[in-house]
């Protein structure tokens, strides 16, 4: 392995783009003195070799599969609990960053007093959608910390609370199965409590020619957990 790992990368070409993880991958670093003595040559040349794995694409899914059969319900920070939903984890902010951001706002808005400030926090699908998460996965509430961090806010910042609204609405395919982002479901719901909020009529489905242009879509957490879905997302 030490001796063949090596040859196969040099034999194979470099690739830019790895379409199961949908990201960039890193190229040879550049070498100067200066980045081998701060040590930054070292880092970026191992996340070239990392990125440039022989066969790599093929080893995050077998390693997904492995994973899988040994029964884990977790991979690479991605909860499954069946291949038709995948959950991306919740790390929240330290209380310090937390405390830092809310005074920038906090700041934002006391310099501009003549502007209304609004903020809201879209929760994603790990606290809306938490019976679908594997039995006794362990999870940080959004909802504890969105208190906190509006608790910490100036009066003079308007505050929109999805999570109860998501809540009540959370059959409603809120959130792609197999990405991080809300649909436009979603993005709909939340203009609702946004215009309501600050006392304006909210626009209508009726105002909007909505069409089905896409039925494979397979987004950011199938790329990261290696896992396909067996249900592709609509869009």
């Amino acid at each position: 392995m030490i001796l063949l790992v090596p040859l196969v990368h040099l034999a194979l070409s470099d690739r830019e783009f790895s379409a199961v993880e949908n990201r960039a991958l890193k190229q040879p670093p550049a070498f100067s003195m200066a980045a081998l003595q701060d040590g930054s040559y070292k880092k970026d040349l191992t996340s070239y070799m990392e990125d440039q794995f022989p066969f790599r694409d093929q080893m995050i899914r077998l390693k997904a599969g492995i994973e899988k059969l040994l029964g884990r319900q977790e991979n690479n920070d991605v909860y499954i609990r069946s291949t038709e939903y995948l959950m991306d984890k919740f790390n929240p902010n330290s209380k310090e960053l937390t405390k830092e951001k809310a005074e920038v706002l906090n700041a934002f808005a006391k310099a501009h007093p003549a502007q209304k400030v609004s903020l809201m926090l879209v929760p994603n699908k790990i606290e809306i959608l938490k019976d679908r998460l594997p039995p006794y996965a362990p999870t940080d509430s959004q909802a504890d910390y969105l208190d906190e961090l509006y608790s910490q806010l100036s009066p003079d910042i308007n505050t929109i609370n999805l999570i109860p609204r998501f809540t009540d609405l959370k059959n409603n395919y809120l959130f792609f199965k197999s990405d991080h982002h809300w649909t436009q479901t979603g993005a709909f719901r939340a203009q609702e409590a946004f215009f309501e909020s600050i006392n304006m009529t909210p626009r209508l489905e009726s105002e909007f020619d909505v069409r089905k242009v896409a039925q494979d879509f397979l987004g950011t957490l199938t790329a990261k957990s290696g896992i396909p879905t067996n249900s592709p997302d609509e869009l």
